[in-house]
Order: structure tokens, then sequence, then C-alpha cells
């Protein structure tokens, strides 16, 4: 999965497709990160790219670069 692929997939699991993000967008000033998004990013992670995140791995990210990041380390079970 490519970058804007990544960016389309995390716009829509928050329900917000016409969101501007990017990958350097920090997590706190997206509207709709809250916990619920969480736990649907860690679902999607799981499902998309077959790796399993912790909750406080999640939560400890700034910015959604970090997300794509660990997405694309397919190699890493945390």
């Amino acid at each position: 999965m490519d970058r804007n692929e990544f960016l389309t997939s995390f716009k829509n699991l928050l329900e917000k497709p016409a969101l501007d993000l990017s990958l350097s967008s920090k997590l706190s000033d997206i509207e709709g990160w809250d916990s619920i998004a969480v736990l649907n990013f860690i679902a999607f992670i799981d499902e998309t790219f077959g790796v399993s995140i912790s909750h406080s791995l999640v939560i400890k990210r700034v910015r959604v670069q970090g997300y794509y990041q660990e997405a694309r380390d397919d190699s890493q079970v945390v």
C-alpha cells in the first residue's frame, strides 16, 4: 500500500473522506481521532497488513507518519 492509499484508508476509517490529511498531520489536530478511532486503526492494521500493534504503541505516535511506518514494517509484531 502506497502513501496515498494509506491516507485514503485512514480518512475512510475516520469516516471523513474529504479530510485534509498528510503524513505530517498531528493526530491531536485530526477531528475524529479518539479512542474508537484508535481501536479501529489497530484492527485496520492487523487486517490489512497482518501486523499486530499494541494500544500503547498506537497512543505514543504523534503524527500519521509514525503509523504509516509501522504499517509498512510487516515483520514487526508488537
